[in-house]
């Protein structure tokens, strides 16, 4: 084999790699030469200018390292190649990948980079997908509405979560507890109402895990402390009731009277059918229970008696609309005040008088035993709770 002067040499500021023509037994080949460090280094072609490419790109990056190259072992430079290679695709410089793999690296410790992100993908595909708070709000309330959820809790539910999607335009997956604790302390409101707007966001945020929207867990909003001053729950006196049930227009009657003679909540009483009333109980289903759980409410004397005019074999009990606005103009020619669920919370007060069980009231009332000591013991006088249960629903 003879190997005479180069052929043609590849010059990058100071560097140079010449191309030697070699001739063997099977023919020619152009080989490239060029120093890394001490070491010298030779790749061979069977054509020209693949040997003349080569060369030039390498003539590149040994210019760009300048005379950093002379302190390079053979070794580290054929690493920092193939450093090179690896990342040409991603469009990023070696020492940028570098600085992020070694901040990522100071996160995880001793865990694989590699592992680590196979995990997340597969534990929170969701969150790669996200669609922004505003949809989810909207599916939301979508859904709810499609459930037959009541007038009332719509509009509730509408005027919380529009306030919360104008405040996260991002994408749902974003949302942070901080940024939700901060955003409830911005309403400027205590008690159940700052308790409310947080239920309310929890519920979407639950429903957008459903949908696949999110990972479960990855937003806990049960971090928040609810606020413990819920005020003082309002109950009517049984002067009031008497005055609400004789202003009242004759279909207003039976829903009227099993808020407050059986302790329905306003949603559930407007849901509430014919059929469904007993001679000796309420029956209260599932789909139709704030809690999502049957349950038998009484029929006492003085309920079944206000009801025996009205009742019929099926249909709702409440067959009229705009339920809660009607209800209020109900209130102002009683010249009464009216108290939001106040027809549930004053039955809760009286039975709780009467009965001195909170056990068995949180039965009736689909509540928990705690709820109903906290909230309804020791408010009434035992003669008050029974002059309530004696109202008589007639002029």
């Amino acid at each position: 084999m003879k190997r005479k002067g180069p052929i043609q040499t590849i010059r990058e500021g100071s560097t140079s790699i010449p191309i030697y023509r070699t001739s063997t037994r099977t023919g020619e080949t152009f080989v490239a030469v060029w120093y890394e460090g001490s070491d010298r280094k030779r790749k061979a072609f069977v054509n020209l200018n693949d040997a003349a490419d080569f060369a030039r790109k390498r003539a590149r990056e040994l210019a760009r390292l300048g005379t950093t190259t002379l302190t390079l072992s053979g070794e580290e430079m054929l690493a920092y190649s193939r450093a090179k290679t690896a990342i040409e695709p991603l469009g990023i410089d070696v020492d940028t990948a570098i600085i992020e793999y070694v901040a990522a690296k100071k996160l995880l410790g001793p865990t694989s980079l590699v592992t680590s992100i196979q995990d997340y993908l597969r534990l929170c595909p969701a969150t790669l997908k996200a669609p922004p708070v505003r949809q989810v709000v909207e599916e939301f309330l979508a859904a709810k509405s499609a459930a037959g959820r009541s007038e009332a809790h719509l509009h509730d539910l509408t005027w919380r979560l529009k306030q919360f999607a104008a405040a996260f335009s991002v994408p749902v997956s974003d949302i942070r507890v901080a940024d939700v604790e901060r955003w409830l302390s911005s309403l400027k409101v205590k008690g159940r109402t700052k308790n409310n707007s947080l239920a309310s966001v929890t519920s979407m945020i639950r429903f957008a895990e459903r949908r696949g929207y999110l990972t479960r867990g990855l937003i806990d909003l049960s971090q928040i402390d609810r606020s413990r001053d819920t005020g003082e729950i309002g109950v009517f006196t049984p002067d009031e009731l008497r005055a609400l049930l004789r202003s009242a227009r004759p279909e207003m009657v039976p829903y009227l009277a099993v808020c407050a003679y059986a302790g329905l909540r306003s949603a559930e009483a407007s849901r509430l059918d014919w059929s469904e009333i007993h001679d000796d109980h309420i029956d209260v289903k599932a789909a139709k229970s704030k809690t999502r759980q049957r349950r038998l409410a009484p029929l006492l004397p003085v309920l079944a008696e206000t009801l025996r005019p009205y009742r019929q074999a099926s249909g709702p009990i409440a067959s009229f609309a705009t339920i809660e606005n009607q209800i209020k103009l109900v209130a102002k020619t009683a010249k009464v005040t009216w108290k939001r669920n106040g027809l549930r919370h004053s039955f809760g007060t009286y039975r709780m008088a009467i009965l001195q069980n909170e056990q068995r009231v949180a039965l009736e009332m689909g509540n928990t035993p705690g709820m109903v000591f906290a909230h309804y013991r020791a408010i009434a006088t035992k003669e008050t709770a029974e002059a309530w249960f004696e109202v008589s629903p007639t002029v």
